[in-house]
């Protein structure tokens, strides 16, 4: 992925129910983060001055064992839902771990000389956002809970221990699968840009235009886009 766009801000879009999934976007930015909404909501941050998330960054305990959702479609581990912990407020948020399995997403170096893999941090991040929002009230279904891919990949979606792009195209396509499955109002994946330098890091927001619900999507973009800037600009 290509170098974000400067530590201000950059606006593209949100999704539907942003009237009421105000608490989401908090919850989001609290979760410490680089969020990506992809389909509707997109956001990419920086989250930490090594371009990860801080050292004080624990990621809370899940709970209880969720619910597979068509387990014969995904790999395990893979398109789960978990329950609210406290009152139902009847909504369902799909959170994406972007990358994962084959492939690890963007690949980059600490300051520390640490080696960090994309897919590892947007895991840790879809977790705790997960654990935020439950107790929020939402149902969260999550498009994997470790490491691994979300498709069952076959022998024409892997090649010499990477994926294809025919496996590229079926990882992210079982991702949009999940979340028609879990009938989710809300999908935001988690991603991690990279850049050469502190200066590229920042926020970008992006939302799908294309949409009858469009003006919802760049409602909650709008909002959540805020939020994350609020938070990144406070560890300035």
């Amino acid at each position: 992925m290509g170098p974000l766009g400067g530590p201000r801000h950059r606006t593209r879009r949100a999704s539907p129910v942003a009237r009421r999934l105000t608490s989401v976007r908090r919850l989001l930015a609290a979760a410490g983060v680089i969020v990506v909404a992809a389909g509707l909501v997109l956001v990419f941050v920086r989250g930490g001055p090594d371009g990860i998330l801080p050292r004080a960054y624990v990621p809370r305990a899940y709970g209880a064992q969720g619910r597979p959702l068509a387990p014969n479609l995904f790999s395990p581990g893979a398109c789960t839902s978990f329950a609210p912990t406290a009152a139902d407020r009847h909504q369902i948020v799909f959170l994406d771990a972007g990358h994962g399995g084959p492939d690890p997403g963007g690949i980059g170096t600490t300051a520390s000389g640490q080696t960090i893999h994309e897919a590892d941090q947007a895991l840790k991040v879809e977790l705790d956002a997960m654990t935020l929002l439950r107790v929020a009230g939402f149902t969260v279904v999550v498009s994997r809970t470790g490491a691994g891919s979300v498709a069952r990949l076959g022998p024409r979606d892997v090649a010499n221990g990477l994926l294809t792009a025919q496996g590229v195209h079926d990882d992210v396509a079982a991702r949009d699968q999940c979340a028609n499955i879990a009938r989710a109002s809300v999908l935001v994946g988690i991603y991690f840009d990279a850049g050469p330098t502190p200066q590229n890091a920042g926020s970008v927001t992006g939302y799908d235009a294309a949409r009858p619900f469009a003006g919802q999507n760049l409602k909650l973009a709008q909002l959540v886009q805020a939020d994350v800037l609020t938070q990144l600009n406070a560890h300035r």
